[in-house]
């Protein structure tokens, strides 16, 4: 993208023309940005003060040390592209992206958390924000000290490069061959778009995906149980102010 160039729609044109009540929102700093859209009903989200916000979701209020809200992103790349800008809009300035991922490597389960280390882009929000051929720069330090703190809480924890797609129905034999030979070892449909977005923005951003359905060159299976999924996704959000606290402890690193 230009670093010049103006769009002509943007998200306060947005926000001020179909979306007027989310000026009244608290945005704070902190943003947990989700792909769960019936987080609301998982007990993590209980005790939280709601907000109506987009694709028909909530947002959720969590105050404490330190305050922070999650928003359910949508499903896809453009969609959540789209609600992270708003969010930025509204004041949102750094963000943990919790979303599920297809298992492409051999050693992870259901419920294992993958940390993406660089991405292979495979959609097309990314190009608009980047250009086509740039790598996205993923924060080595925010990543390690967050693998850190999930693996001193039990969680396992891979990781390494991961493919984002947008077409989730042509993932072919050949194409996992691919990506697994360039060593990606996770594929999800939003991730890379939102670092794209937040790198234009100059926003810290980090990822931790829950390990759901796995694929590779012989075949598709299903997650384990849903339920792991679920329940890993309710632990995460129990630990979202120790992990919002990494922010503050590397505020200083200038890579962020």
């Amino acid at each position: 993208m230009n670093p010049d160039c103006h769009p002509l729609f943007t998200p306060a044109h947005f926000i001020r023309h179909y979306a007027p009540h989310l000026r009244r929102l608290n945005m704070p700093e902190k943003c947990l940005l989700h792909m769960m859209p019936n987080a609301g009903r998982l007990n993590g989200m209980k005790n939280t003060k709601r907000s109506r916000f987009l694709f028909g979701s909530d947002a959720h209020y969590r105050s404490g040390e330190p305050d922070h809200i999650l928003v359910y992103a949508g499903t896809g790349a453009p969609a959540a592209g789209m609600t992270l800008e708003i969010c930025i809009e509204l004041g949102a300035r750094e963000i943990i992206m919790i979303g599920t991922c297809g298992i492409l490597n051999g050693s992870g389960r259901t419920g294992d958390l993958f940390v993406p280390s660089a991405f292979i882009r495979d959609e097309g929000t990314s190009a608009h924000y980047l250009g086509a051929e740039s790598d996205i720069q993923v924060n080595a330090s925010l990543n390690s000290c967050m693998a850190d703190t999930l693996r001193s809480d039990g969680l396992t924890v891979h990781t390494g490069p991961h493919w984002t797609t947008d077409a989730p129905f042509m993932e072919t034999s050949g194409l996992i061959e691919s990506v697994r030979k360039k060593g990606c070892i996770s594929v999800d449909m939003e991730a890379s778009a939102l670092f794209a977005i937040a790198r234009h923005h100059r926003i810290p951003v980090t990822a931790l995906m829950i390990g759901s359905d796995r694929i590779t060159e012989n075949g598709w299976s299903p997650p384990d149980t849903l339920k792991t999924v679920q329940n890993r996704f309710a632990r995460l959000l129990s630990m979202a102010h120790s992990l919002f606290g990494i922010f503050d402890t590397l505020h200083g690193d200038k890579s962020l």
